[in-house]
Order: structure tokens, then C-alpha cells, then sequence
């Protein structure tokens, strides 16, 4: 018999090879493949849903890629884009106690993501909480100094600080003010 040569890196190898075990009447053999296979499968799955959230989120459908990335999530709960756009994507929707614990969280699973922290300054300034607005844009800026949406936020910030607009560069931020 000719061994199935696969890349046992991707779920889909896995199940390819699952599939011909299945077929060809060798499911005690399939059992450890599919054992071995259960991370990629998560993975694979994850990406999935994170792509297809994405898109309902930029066509604007936040309740169905809430919901996808919901999915995404239960397949890989350390999937931080997932998390990020969860999070956004629930922000949206006004759940903003929600959207703050998942942008948290893919802050503590990858710190100084710069993604999570504009996500949070933008969240502080829409509660209308300036000081923790002002700490994650900071953050955001100095992780990621060349961020094209950074001065946008801090500008939004300084109005409603009813402050001028700050000179690029600005000063650490010290560590987070209290929720």
C-alpha cells in the first residue's frame, strides 16, 4: 500500500488523512490522527470564522460578526484578532462593558498589542472617560509611533478636553487609571 505523504501543520492534512483511514476501514488508526489533529482543526476553524466576521464587519453587520467571532473564539480562545474585533465589533453594538473585557484580555494574552490598546482608548473616549482615554492612546502611540489612526483619536481626545492640538511625539503615560 502507498503511504499518504501530508503536512501534518494543517488540519486539512489531518483530515485528509482521517478521511482515507475512515475510507479504507482503519478507524483505530484514524483515532490518534484525529487526537493529533484537534489543534490545527481549532486553528484552522478560528481563521475561518475570523475572516468571515471580518467581512460582516466591514460591511457593517456587527451582530452577525459578533457572532462569528464568537465562533472563532470557542475554536481558539487565545486568537487575538479574533478577540480585538469581538471587541470592537461589540463596542459597536453598545455593549461596551463586553467589548472592554475582550480588548482587556487580548491586552493580558499579548501585551502591548497596539490594536487593543487604540481600541480601548477609543472606547474610554466614547464612556467619556478621558484619563484612561489618554493612557491607552499614549500607550498606542508609543508602541506604534508611526500608527496612522493615533493622531486622529488624540485629536478627538484634545477636543473633548477642550484642549489645542498636541505636537507629535507627546510624553509616557504612566500607568492606567482606574475603570
Amino acid at each position: 500500500e502507498k503511504a499518504l505523504v501530508l503536512d501534518p501543520r494543517t488540519g486539512s492534512a489531518f483530515m485528509a488523512r482521517i478521511e482515507f483511514l475512515v475510507r479504507h476501514g482503519r478507524r483505530e488508526e484514524a483515532a490518534p490522527v484525529f487526537d493529533r489533529a484537534a489543534p490545527a482543526l481549532r486553528r484552522e476553524a478560528s481563521q475561518f470564522y475570523l475572516d468571515w466576521g471580518a467581512k460582516r464587519q466591514e460591511a457593517g453587520d456587527l451582530t452577525a460578526a459578533a457572532t462569528k467571532f464568537d465562533r472563532a473564539l470557542a475554536a481558539d480562545p487565545a486568537n487575538v484578532p479574533a478577540r480585538i474585533r469581538r471587541g470592537l465589533a461589540l463596542a459597536g453594538l453598545g455593549r461596551t462593558t463586553e467589548a472592554e473585557a475582550d480588548l482587556l484580555e487580548a491586552l493580558k494574552l499579548e501585551p502591548g498589542n497596539t490594536a487593543a490598546l487604540k481600541g480601548l482608548g477609543a472606547l474610554s473616549l466614547n464612556m467619556g472617560d478621558l484619563p484612561r482615554a489618554r493612557y491607552y492612546l499614549t500607550e498606542a502611540r508609543d508602541r506604534s509611533p508611526g500608527d496612522p489612526d493615533v493622531p486622529g483619536l488624540f485629536d478627538r481626545l484634545r477636543k473633548m478636553e477642550g484642549q489645542k492640538p498636541e505636537p507629535a511625539g507627546g510624553k509616557g503615560a504612566g500607568a492606567p487609571p482606574s475603570p
